[in-house]
């Protein structure tokens, strides 16, 4: 059955998608299942060649909520992005990204749109998702309803939680999407969707809804899935401290919180020189951090060296005492 079409939707659904026909039909049928009907949905089409194109105008025709755009320059994944965010109604308050190949459980947009309800200077609403089989945060991760962003970044850069999930968990106020229209994600950067989070919550606040929202596939051949070994979220707390820090701590705080983080960061690094990938993973670190425009700190590498070379002939003096023994 066609659903009519409704008043001013309140929420802009956009899913930008190339080749994605194995995963799209589930991802739209989550949006259009959704408790809260008062939305639009853009599907963006960056120059697919599989069924992909088929699924959305199938959508489209029997539901005038659906948006069906078909782009004929194929563009990378962060421009892709940023030019379907750019399609998005003039009139909608909120921006709720869902990607091709993820999910949304049906009380997804009506839990999210009632935390703004309750605390108009929320920027950004997250909520609990399941990540491939896991539920991320686990339980033990209380988060208040309504953080400063101040202080929910605060956190994450000490390494105590990370709520922001993946642009799939989470719901933008579009004021805030249309302030950055052009360049909303940064294609410079490989974490560009937790580059943004922290952008925003530079100044607004931050709630999260403790129910599980939102599902996120884990596919270990997908782009972020082929580097999951290669420690990723150390790199990316390392990367985004050295960006971001600044906004969010003293000058004394940052000297101390960074000499902690880098000081971890590359004693992992030095201690993955005996990988037998270890081309492809420094390739990978160094192409991240070059992207947010940083390299290796020369210093900070003799560091970590001098302590994993000395806990190694610590360790190594005395097996050999305990031989001798």
């Amino acid at each position: 059955m066609t659903i009519p079409a409704l008043g001013a939707p309140i929420v802009s659904v956009v899913t930008p998608f190339y080749n994605s026909d194995d995963t799209l039909d589930r991802c739209i049928g989550s949006v259009l299942s959704q408790s809260c009907a008062d939305f639009e949905y853009v599907l963006a089409d960056n120059c697919s060649n599989d069924r992909s194109p088929d699924i959305a105008r199938y959508h489209e025709q029997r539901d005038s909520r659906v948006r069906y755009l078909r782009f004929e320059d194929h563009l990378p994944k962060a421009s892709n992005y940023n030019r379907t965010l750019r399609m998005i109604s003039n009139v909608t308050r909120y921006c709720k990204i869902v990607q091709a190949d993820d999910y949304l459980f049906p009380e997804c947009l009506e839990q999210m749109l009632a935390a703004w309800l309750r605390n108009h200077n929320v920027g950004i609403v997250g909520g609990r998702r399941v990540a491939g089989e896991l539920i991320d945060p686990p339980s033990a991760q209380i988060f208040p309803e309504v953080s400063s962003g101040r202080e929910i970044c605060r956190r994450y850069l000490q390494g105590e939680v990370y709520p922001f999930g993946s642009p799939t968990s989470v719901m933008f106020r579009a004021d805030l999407v249309r302030s950055l229209r052009h360049d909303f994600f940064d294609g410079r950067m490989y974490f560009d969707d937790v580059d943004v989070v922290l952008n925003l919550l530079r100044g607004t606040d931050f709630a999260f809804c403790d129910e599980v929202l939102t599902y996120t596939q884990r596919d270990a051949t997908s782009t972020f899935g082929r580097v999951m070994d290669y420690s990723p979220h150390l790199l990316n707390r390392y990367v985004m401290l050295r960006r971001w820090g600044a906004d969010f701590f003293s000058a004394e705080e940052l000297i101390h919180l960074l000499d902690e983080v880098a000081q971890e960061y590359y004693e992992d690094l030095f201690r993955a020189a005996r990988r037998i990938d270890r081309v492809e993973l420094f390739k990978f670190h160094r192409t991240v951090l070059a992207g947010a425009g940083f390299r290796w700190e020369l210093r900070r590498i003799c560091a970590a060296m001098a302590v994993v070379t000395g806990s190694w002939l610590v360790r190594r003096g005395r097996a050999i005492l305990a031989r001798l023994s």
